[in-house]
């Protein structure tokens, strides 16, 4: 499902519906929780982290 999240080593087993923001964690893959409106500012950080790492990293290899 669009916007959730699968932890590390999570195996969703097939026909499993993922419904859009959840958290799934396990093996075999279990729902966890929905997501909500923190969770979805927490990943949007991390993903200025990320992109902030990238761009350090390119500008010390030049």
């Amino acid at each position: 499902g669009a916007g959730s999240i699968i932890a590390a080593g999570t195996l969703i087993t097939e026909k499993t519906i993922v419904e859009p923001k959840s958290l799934w964690m396990g093996s075999p893959g279990k729902f966890t929780r929905k997501l909500n409106e923190q969770d979805e500012e927490m990943i949007l950080r991390y993903v200025e982290n990320y992109v902030g790492y990238k761009k350090a990293y390119l500008r010390e290899r030049k």
